[in-house]
């Protein structure tokens, strides 16, 4: 199956289970995630592996060095709204309290989770993420999401408390 196809797959399995009201909106996500095989390959040298912060993390497989860039990240610059079932569904970046940078298909980029302080930091500008510090081989890439702002909705939901 193709990722066209798998991503149909996965929309329709996700679309049955909001029908049924069988699952939270974190359950379907998670499931949605976790049905899909593929997911874009926006950063080279890394690997998913499991994280002691949080679920699956993204790993580098190469020594990196301050200031070198990741990658750009792609996405849409778009209002949040203050919809937390909205923000749940996606992947984004917050780019400020209000706009977020929004894509349509899961990346690697939904791997890198949150620290303070990340070792990586995301340039509004030119919408890159760049390396703070040199790093190791085997070293857990970070980003600290609080960086540009952070819709409050999310903030005061359950799923925002761990940034506090």
């Amino acid at each position: 199956m193709g990722l066209s196809e798998r991503r149909l797959f996965t929309t329709m399995t996700t679309l049955a289970f909001i029908t049924n009201d069988c699952l939270t909106r974190a359950d379907i996500l998670t499931h949605a995630v976790d049905e899909m095989t593929e997911v874009l390959q926006t950063i080279q040298d890394v690997e998913l592996r499991p994280s002691p912060i949080n679920g699956t993390g993204l790993f580098t497989t190469r020594d990196r060095s301050k200031g070198e860039i990741l990658a750009v990240l792609d996405g849409q610059v778009v209002p949040h709204g203050n919809d937390l079932d909205f923000l749940l569904a996606h992947e984004w970046n917050a780019i400020s309290d209000e706009e977020i940078l929004l894509r349509p298909v899961w990346t690697l980029y939904g791997y890198i989770n949150h620290a303070r302080p990340g070792l990586l930091t995301f340039s509004l500008i030119h919408r890159t993420l760049s390396l703070r510090q040199d790093v190791i081989s085997g070293t857990e890439l970070t980003l600290n999401y609080l960086e540009h702002g952070m819709p409050e909705v999310y903030m005061a939901s359950p799923h925002g408390q761990y940034l506090r």
